[in-house]
């Protein structure tokens, strides 16, 4: 039908000198055609190619008759309209990158983001409600993606089933090992596509259809920007931020977030495997110097292990950035406990717990996941901070 179309264009065009026909077409779709005469049309091809500088000028051609304000430029816009940052990230970067770089993509999320905003009578939209809208937006895009390509690959949506509730950025061998698990059963229940069924085909059309991207040099790379293949050097994939929210895979390395008030007797198992020294006494006391030397030596342990992981070539950077933003998290609550006239000792304790606890956790990810080996100068930091911490205990609960 599609050819057909083409076709017809082609001959009409040239009969007839006073009419001009046009096909919009998708340029996955159009590549995905085989016909005799596609060279014929190689002269008449016009490519569109949307950017992160090109694809808000149409958001604004949108928002401009939206709002019947022909002079409103594209910084007023985003100012006026939605919040200047979201999650630390520009809004217009933000939203780009939740897009597969197509403009109804970013329309269907603007839209969404103005009438969350409008059910709840606010003048502006909030981070809080593009954060919602991601919700539906992103469960959008995931049956959207099934629904385009049902006919090429119907086994898509059982392949996607294998993401949810998992880390967004993965490990080649991790992806190996979760499909194969089920390889044999989808050949069985789709023999006449056998031949896409195979691990290096599966990642190939993953990428292709843009629900995967592509780790390389701390870079990540979607088909729409480096149209291509998966190479056999490409050890790390990342889920595309469009079909997270609804994969429910929102962390990259897939470890409980740093969190200094949880549960003593949950993160008791966690404080047991770092130490077995006496409990501490509840109430506040006043810093000591030593103390205070002690807990200032061990907050710069995590600057330098962060150091220590950015030297590590394996690591994706979106993993980076994640595990980075925890250990600033966790050195600034040590330093405003450092702040502090008085220390309440339970609060040590748990903020101690707690930073371990993700300690070890990240220490078991990371080496499972081939980031890092068990000998590695990461996990040597990471063991030497762990043992460090049950000095600080010492000093602090002794030192009175």
């Amino acid at each position: 039908m599609v050819v057909g179309l083409l076709m017809a264009v082609k001959d009409i065009n040239t009969k007839f000198e006073n009419v001009r026909c046009i096909v919009f077409l998708r340029s996955d779709i159009y590549d995905q055609l085989q016909f005799f005469d596609k060279d014929k049309l190689r002269g008449d091809e016009e490519s569109i190619l949307w950017t992160q500088e090109t694809l808000p000028e149409l958001i604004l051609a949108r928002a401009r008759i939206s709002t019947m304000n022909h002079q409103m430029s594209l910084d007023d816009f985003l100012s006026v309209y939605f919040p200047s940052r979201i999650k630390g990230i520009a809004a217009s970067k933000f939203i780009l990158s939740h897009t597969l770089m197509r403009p109804r993509d970013a329309i269907q999320l603007c839209n969404l983001c103005t009438d969350l905003a409008r059910r709840e009578s606010l003048e502006v939209i909030s981070e809080e409600c593009v954060l919602k809208a991601l919700d539906v937006y992103s469960s959008w895009k995931l049956n959207d993606l099934i629904g385009e390509y049902t006919i090429n690959y119907p086994f898509l949506n059982d392949l996607l089933i294998l993401f949810s509730n998992t880390s967004y950025v993965i490990p080649r061998k991790r992806i190996k090992l979760i499909y194969g698990r089920v390889e044999e059963i989808l050949k069985d229940r789709y023999p006449d596509y056998i031949p896409s069924l195979y691990i290096d085909s599966i990642l190939n059309i993953l990428y292709g259809v843009g629900f995967l991207g592509i780790e390389r040099n701390r870079s990540t790379f979607y088909y729409y920007e480096n149209p291509g293949t998966v190479e056999v050097s490409d050890k790390f994939f990342v889920i595309h931020p469009a079909f997270r929210y609804a994969l429910k895979s929102t962390s990259s390395v897939n470890i409980q977030p740093y969190h200094s008030d949880s549960d003593v007797r949950q993160q008791s198992r966690y404080l047991s495997e770092i130490t077995r020294r006496r409990s501490p006494v509840r109430n506040t006391f006043e810093r000591s110097r030593s103390g205070s030397k002690e807990l200032t030596r061990w907050i710069r342990r995590f600057n330098q292990l962060l150091v220590s992981l950015k030297a590590v070539r394996e690591l994706p950077s979106e993993v980076l950035s994640e595990i980075g933003q925890e250990l600033s998290e966790i050195a600034s609550e040590f330093e405003m406990l450092m702040d502090s006239k008085r220390i309440d000792r339970d609060q040590l304790q748990l903020n101690i717990v707690g930073a371990n606890r993700y300690l070890l956790d990240l220490s078991t990810n990371l080496e499972n996941n081939g980031y890092i080996n068990i000998n590695s100068t990461v996990s040597y930091q990471i063991r030497e901070i762990i043992e460090m911490s049950g000095d600080i205990r010492d000093v602090f609960y002794y030192d009175w």
